[in-house]
């Protein structure tokens, strides 16, 4: 499932910039830069970390990548793939997420080595792509999958979101974030022939361990669009990280298109009736962490890789099912 791939390809990228954030700030403090003034000697120093450093986290995560989710898979010659109606459309969801997060990490990292903002967005959504674009070559190799112009569509979005706000507003006002909550999937009476084929098809879509589980199982995760209210309304008394969050997830999948598989030549099918595949909508509050003031670089770093996550509040969903639900708490 290629939710594991986008996302463990954007925590890797996260380390990187970790890395180089505090790296940066670390040049500023011990040699006494500012880097709004830096001279171009210390902007080629930086550019040339930020290559190394992105090219070598390129091709590591591309290898890891390949290692992980190819490998063991047949190769075939280069083909496409239409998916466009997989998973109610969080596979979408998800590259969107991960073009718009990687395109916005890619600038912060671009601008620290002194590039002018306008050079340093377009690098930034430039590198976004390449990452992008790299699973879905692999994707198009592989014969299990296939490149899917769906998913580059939703790539595209997702980096042409960062582009739009930044030269619209000169910053980030709508988010794109992530959460996710481990989901139990108790059909069937607890050890009975139905229930255990129902475990291992979950064990084999989604992994057994609670971080597997996380990134790769779509019933569990949300992505939200989360607004931030005082950017668009400054005269008002909400405080500067308060966001209003919008999100989108689905229930009940367990395959891409419909609940039913082949374990030991038998046919399982999961009654929809009683476990209907639908659609969920959130309204929801958040908090930007960018706006949080902070003069330690650590805690800087900390609180934007931080902001890839949505904070957990109260939650309202309407769903596809017709039903109005209040969660005291959703993650």
């Amino acid at each position: 499932m290629k939710s594991k791939q986008i996302i463990s390809f954007l925590l890797i990228f996260s380390g990187f910039y970790s890395f180089n954030n505090i790296s940066g700030q670390l040049d500023t403090i011990q040699n006494g830069y500012n880097p709004e003034i830096a001279t171009s000697e210390v902007n080629k120093k930086r550019r040339n970390l930020m290559l190394s450093l992105g090219g070598a986290t390129y091709t590591m995560g591309s290898i890891a990548l390949y290692k992980t989710w190819y490998e063991d898979y047949p190769q075939s010659s280069f083909h496409f793939y239409d998916d466009s109606r997989e998973w109610r459309g969080m596979d979408k969801a998800g590259h969107l997420y991960s073009a718009y997060s990687q395109s916005n990490l890619f600038y912060q990292g671009w601008k620290w080595t002194g590039q002018d903002k306008n050079t340093a967005m377009w690098s930034g959504f430039a590198c976004g792509m390449i990452f992008q674009s790299t699973i879905e070559v692999m994707d198009g190799f592989s014969e299990q999958w296939g490149f899917s112009w769906t998913d580059m569509g939703a790539n595209i979005l997702g980096g042409g979101l960062f582009i739009a706000q930044q030269k619209g507003w000169g910053e980030q006002r709508i988010l794109l974030k992530n959460s996710a909550a481990r989901k139990q999937y108790n059909y069937f009476p607890v050890g009975t022939q139905a229930q255990e084929a129902l475990d291992q098809r979950i064990n084999s879509l989604y992994g057994s361990g609670v971080m597997q589980n996380w990134l790769k199982d779509y019933n569990g995760q949300t992505i939200w669009l989360s607004t931030n209210v005082k950017s668009f309304f400054p005269k008002t008394s909400f405080p500067k990280w308060l966001n209003v969050s919008f999100g989108y997830g689905a229930e009940n999948m367990i395959g891409g298109y419909t609940n039913q598989w082949i374990d030991n030549n038998k046919l399982i099918v999961i009654d929809e009736l009683l476990f209907p595949r639908y659609s969920q909508f959130y309204l929801s509050l958040d908090a930007d962490l960018s706006k949080i003031d902070t003069k330690s670089p650590f805690l800087r770093t900390l609180l934007d890789i931080l902001n890839l996550i949505k904070v957990p509040f109260s939650a309202i969903e309407v769903n596809t099912r017709g039903e109005i639900k209040f969660h005291l708490l959703h993650f």
